[in-house]
């Protein structure tokens, strides 16, 4: 029937049954499960003066290390 499931997950609770619903799926019928997290910056918008200015970098890996947490969660209940 189906070889391999995407499993889309943001790391919240809902994505977290979600994800347990479709690795028990995938195990009944022995599919293989694909995680996917995607981490989406925020738009930059220009600072006022006298405003704290982020660093676009540093955000951009505090995402990106959200969204391998959140799909090596997926990976971990897949493998167990």
């Amino acid at each position: 029937m189906f070889k391999k499931i995407l499993v889309p997950t943001d790391g919240s609770e809902l994505s977290d049954l979600a994800a347990r619903a479709a690795v028990d799926f995938a195990r009944g019928i022995g599919a293989e499960i694909v995680a996917l997290s995607v981490a989406q910056p925020f738009p930059l918008v220009p600072s006022a003066e006298g405003a704290m200015v982020t660093d676009p970098g540093v955000e951009t890996l505090v995402l990106l290390e959200h969204a391998e947490q959140s799909a090596g969660k997926v990976a971990e209940r897949a493998k167990a």
